[in-house]
């Protein structure tokens, strides 16, 4: 992601605010609806998934994943970032039922001081899936 050719100067990086985002989408809702007719076929096809078939995201900060042991994300983790809604899904999926998943880096930048409040001004920055698939319920 190039923030210069955005407009954005990179030092005004928060910290320890960089992190991985997994971000979900499900074939169907909890109620078994069909939500998603069209599965991505390439790692931009991904930018233009309807947002109501999301099923959630999880956020890693970066500091913590450089730390793990394995190559995975814990149950608690997962069951504390979509609300029990992934374990919700899993219980109700039926065969042939499929899940959309992307990686992507982001973090938080300061992009101006407001003076009458005196704090930064921030926005959440993310870049393009760097890998994503789909996983089928057989």
């Amino acid at each position: 992601m190039n923030l210069k050719k955005k407009g954005y100067d990179p030092k005004k990086i928060v910290e320890g605010s960089e992190g991985i985002i997994v971000k979900v989408w499900a074939s169907h809702s909890l109620s078994g609806v069909k939500q998603m007719e069209v599965w991505p076929t390439k790692l931009s096809d991904g930018e233009n998934l309807d947002n109501g078939a999301v099923l959630g995201h999880m956020n890693f900060n970066l500091a913590e994943v450089m730390d793990y042991k394995d190559t995975g994300a814990s149950w608690e983790n997962i069951k504390t970032n979509f609300d029990g809604s992934f374990e919700d899904w899993l219980i109700k999926a039926k065969s042939g039922y499929k899940l959309y998943m992307s990686l992507r880096i982001g973090f938080v930048l300061n992009t101006e001081w407001d003076p009458i409040k005196q704090k930064w001004n921030t926005m959440w920055c993310q870049s393009e899936p760097l890998a994503a698939g789909t996983m089928e319920i057989k």
